[in-house]
């Protein structure tokens, strides 16, 4: 029975229905110790006395650490080139404190209760400073630190200044996305346990593992990286935001490691919702040059990364992705972009779901309907227009940076068969005409669209182990932990192919596979793809090995052999010899008489390396109503279209697109953090201070299949964040459109303040009349 391409039900399902799941939060170990941090309550200060003698009075305290306890260690190495001025984060704060929320002192005790209280009584004495919270301050935000003026990201090509001469006209815009905090449904955890007797360093995170997080953790504890095991769980969520190594990751193994006793830690809500991993905040000048036809000739962006008081890989990965993708699936004939950091009192800046690809989409989908609005015409044949097909030139997205994100690689993504499976699903032609009835009627209600280019695949390098237990079950060994998403369902699925046995048959789990090798990127989100292809590799040496071994006991030649539902037969017949995998796999163990010659029995692994990555095309669209009263957005419906290439399980990836969408509307109206500019601690919308499930609109989803990447051998696009990548440009279109106001929107997440505000002035200017400009410009439009 073949299961990849069918929506099989989940694994994990009954276990998580039943509530029998363990995620990182559900941790315990024997004599463990509770961390818990004592952290500024202001932006910008200097530490000049941490009075920790409180906390011995209470019970069960272990030990009190500052920055002088740890050697002033710090999270990350200091940065080279043009990023050499900007502060590595430290483990915990020592002179300074550069953001509100940072830890300065850590307690460990027996209890969480203990710990907490033995923190309130630890008295922090710093003299507070005026913060720097605000892009071209020219102040910098660390002390002796000044932010960098150079423009370390940047990309061009074609002549920009021909193309802006011969445009027939152009259209600019000044635009920016909030800084936010993405909310999983579980708390980050750390914990740590050391090992005496083999001197080995377990660790249990929500960030992702690499070999420079290994690296940092063995240089903070002083073991070998090869000493430094980290364990994959079930989380609850990641939202990119959990991907990056943490102060909070490199304490608990400091602390296991020099009290000898497990250390755990779990994030509190208010440390949540403050440190929880901000996406960098962004701000742009971008214009671009267009013909009296639509075409795009040339686009022209400059833009500036808030990075946070200390910066992350995540932050300078968002901005490479920003340089390559900016263009989308519309190449213009001249290219320029240039981009810049700026160091500010906020909580570090790192990755969130969708970051980079998101910005870039903002930016050009919203010149993209500024050129529409100019021509009088549909921004969807704005759009058809300027589309390349996917075996036109590429653009070479190599660049310079820190953390070089992409390899280098060819942008080739089909937005004309998403832009028509669009059409042919949702009829996105009589969405807009009926919303523009509406209009006339009364009613602010809108709708737009926005076509995007996810980057996918990621690597460059993963393993996977499989074998064939005595029982004929199958285990798979992948280093991607489960998230959520139904990963190790679509591994099975691909495993169980392969060898010929169901895929309830096939048991994957997460594992600690190279302690010094792994090296899948924490930010493309390569995890399936690198994972499932890396599997497949692995089941296709280990069908080799079955058919070698059941021609030795079978007297079949290995080329007839078959494998039907876990039974290895002669091909071509119902009857005759065979024998179960389980057999199999006893006659050929270590010592057995058909014993494999690598002593291994039925075992293989394989192990995947990429050069590339891949670039999945994708349209969003999105029905707004705007409550004239409020200015509240209410989203109606949102669209999807994705191009997967080769859906493994189109129903976990229906699913995933729907949660990203749905993600995309939290950032579009909610995700804003501190959006008073206060540095404040706290996680506040744009429209609302919560929102509940029913705030999330129906979704959507029609998956593409026309093409499929050639970075893998499972031609698997990848899904990554593309539910949030477009779905913010799409709402801002529609807002725009319910207004009659193109280009209205200029910042992500929508303010309601300023939609009231508009609604207000255009009712005062019309003394109270209704007669209003979009029924004027929906008649223009065909």
């Amino acid at each position: 029975m073949k299961h990849v391409g069918r929506s099989v039900a989940r694994l994990d399902g009954p276990r998580h229905a039943a509530g029998k799941s363990r995620f990182l939060t559900d941790l315990e170990f024997p004599r463990q110790l509770h961390m818990h941090l004592v952290r500024s309550q202001v932006a910008r200060g200097t530490v000049r006395d941490v009075l920790t003698e409180g906390a011995f009075t209470v019970p069960g305290v272990v030990a009190v650490w500052t920055a002088e306890d740890i050697s002033h260690a710090t999270v990350r190495a200091p940065l080279e080139g043009p990023y050499a001025a900007l502060c590595p984060e430290p483990v915990l704060a020592g002179d300074s404190v550069h953001y509100r929320g940072e830890a300065v002192a850590a307690v460990f005790a027996h209890t969480a209760d203990a710990a907490e209280d033995a923190a309130e009584r630890i008295i922090l004495d710093i003299a507070e400073e005026e913060p720097v919270l605000h892009f071209g301050n020219a102040q910098g935000a660390h002390q002796n630190t000044p932010s960098p003026g150079a423009e370390p990201v940047s990309m061009a090509y074609g002549d920009l200044n021909l193309a802006f001469h011969n445009a027939d006209f152009t259209v600019e815009r000044c635009l920016s996305v909030a800084c936010d905090a993405p909310m999983a449904q579980e708390p980050r955890v750390a914990a740590a346990l050391w090992d005496g007797g083999s001197e080995t360093l377990r660790v249990w995170s929500a960030a992702r593992p690499t070999l420079e997080g290994r690296r940092r953790i063995a240089d903070a504890v002083g073991a070998p990286i090869s000493a430094v095991v980290w364990e994959q769980h079930w989380a609850g969520g990641h939202f990119g935001a959990q991907a990056e190594l943490c102060a909070e990751d490199v304490l608990v193994a400091m602390a296991a490691r020099r009290l000898g006793q497990p250390v755990r830690w779990v994030e509190d809500p208010a440390e949540r919702q403050a440190l929880g991993g901000h996406g960098p905040g962004f701000e742009a000048r971008a214009r671009a040059a267009v013909s009296a036809s639509g075409a795009l000739l040339g686009l022209d962006v400059r833009f500036c990364l808030d990075l946070g008081a200390y910066p992350r890989p995540g932050a300078f990965h968002c901005a490479d992705l920003i340089v390559s993708l900016l263009p989308g699936p519309y190449p213009p004939r001249a290219y320029r972009v240039a981009g810049q950091f700026q160091a500010t009192n906020r909580a570090p800046m790192g990755f969130r779901s969708g970051g980079g690809r998101m910005e870039a989409t903002f930016v050009r989908e919203r010149l993209l309907d500024a050129a529409a609005a100019e021509l009088g015409i549909a921004p969807s044949i704005l759009r058809a227009r300027n589309l390349s097909a996917p075996s036109g030139s590429g653009r070479d997205t190599a660049q310079d940076g820190p953390n070089k994100g992409l390899p280098t690689a060819s942008v080739r993504a089909d937005g004309h068969a998403v832009a028509q499976v669009a059409e042919e699903s949702f009829a996105l032609s009589v969405l807009r005409q009926r919303a523009a009835e509406r209009r006339t009627r009364g009613s602010f209600c809108g709708f737009g669209i926005a076509q995007y280019v996810d980057v996918c695949g990621g690597g460059p390098f993963d393993r996977a182990r499989v074998r064939i237990e005595a029982d004929g079950g199958v285990e798979v060994v992948v280093s991607l932990a489960e998230r959520g998403r139904g990963s190790h369902t679509a591994v099975a699925q691909i495993v169980a192919d392969v060898i010929g046995v169901d895929y309830r048959r096939v048991r994957v789990r997460s594992g600690d596979l190279s302690p010094s090798e792994i090296g899948v990127s924490p930010f493309l989100r390569g995890g399936l793809t690198a994972a499932a292809t890396s599997a497949l590799l692995a089941a296709e040496a280990l069908r080799e090995k079955i058919a070698r071994g059941a021609a030795q006991v079978l007297g079949i030649a290995p080329h007839n052999i078959a494998i039907r539902s876990g039974r290895v037969c002669e091909a071509g017949r119902n009857f005759g010899r065979s024998l179960e995998l389980g057999e199999l796999a006893s006659a050929m163990a270590p010592g057995a008489a058909a014993e494999c010659a690598d002593g291994h029995g039925l075992f293989a692994e394989g192990v995947h390396r990429s050069s590339g990555v891949s670039f999945p095309s994708g349209l969003a669209a999105a029905s707004v109503d705007i409550d004239a009263k409020t200015g509240f957005v209410r989203v109606q419906r949102v669209f999807l279209v994705h191009d997967v290439g080769n859906a493994i399980n189109p129903g976990l990836a229906e699913a995933q697109l729907t949660a990203g969408a749905h993600g995309g509307v939290v950032a579009a109206l909610y995700g804003a953090a501190d959006p008073a500019g206060y540095g404040e601690p706290g996680w506040r919308g744009g429209s609302s201070s919560s929102f509940t499930g029913a705030d999330l609109p129906p979704v959507e989803v029609a998956l593409v299949e026309r093409g499929s990447s050639a970075q893998n051998p499972l031609g698997i696009n990848g899904i990554g964040s593309a539910g949030v990548v477009g779905v913010g440009s799409a709402m801002a279109a529609a807002v725009d459109d319910a207004l009659g106001a193109p280009g209205f929107v200029e910042r992500l997440p929508i303010d309601p303040r300023t939609i009231w505000a508009k609604i207000s002035a255009d009712g005062a200017a019309q003394s109270g009349g209704h007669a209003r400009p979009a029924a004027a410009a929906a008649a223009k439009i065909p």
